[in-house]
């Protein structure tokens, strides 16, 4: 069953999710494979003023990312719309963001159930934020729970939208 594969991914990566109250502390990843996981830019609240709301759409691992364009600096993502009622659903939802350039699309290795390209990833806590400094350019967008991603800029960055997921 996908949603089973994906779950697992999610649960048994080497991704680990701090508890917060508000706002989700996130990880970075600069560079190939989860161990190279960091901690990511962290905010007890986001002290910019986020510009529209752009809808990235709920793109898996496995299908057609979301594409953007930014002109760099932080960027505030926030994840919706995740599955509840179900025996296995959690009381609050998370997700893993994978980000990469589009020059390098995104490669979903099934085997390890990673998106193995991935340059920068962030943890995503349903009805939280997670802040990321990403320089300008193109990137993909995936999630390890093919929930609805959305981002907006921080001051003075914009988010164009190139494909929805």
């Amino acid at each position: 069953m996908p949603g089973a594969l994906r779950a697992g991914w999610l649960l048994s990566g080497s991704v680990v999710l701090v508890a917060v109250v508000g706002c989700a502390e996130g990880l970075e990843q600069r560079g190939p494979g989860p161990s190279s996981l960091s901690p990511a830019v962290s905010q007890p609240s986001v002290t910019c003023s986020p510009g529209p709301v752009i809808d990235l759409g709920s793109p898996f691992p496995d299908a057609a990312p979301a594409l953007f364009r930014t002109t760099g600096g932080a960027l505030v993502f926030r994840a919706e719309r995740f599955p509840h009622g179900g025996a296995f659903d959690p009381k609050t939802g998370q997700t893993v963001i994978s980000l990469g350039d589009v020059g390098d699309p995104a490669n979903y290795d099934a085997a390890k159930q990673d998106v193995v390209n991935a340059t920068t990833r962030a943890v995503a806590v349903e009805k939280s934020q997670v802040v990321v400094e990403l320089p300008a350019g193109e990137y993909w967008m995936v999630n390890s729970s093919g929930v609805w991603i959305t981002v907006q800029g921080c001051t003075g960055v914009t988010v164009t939208l190139l494909r929805v997921g």
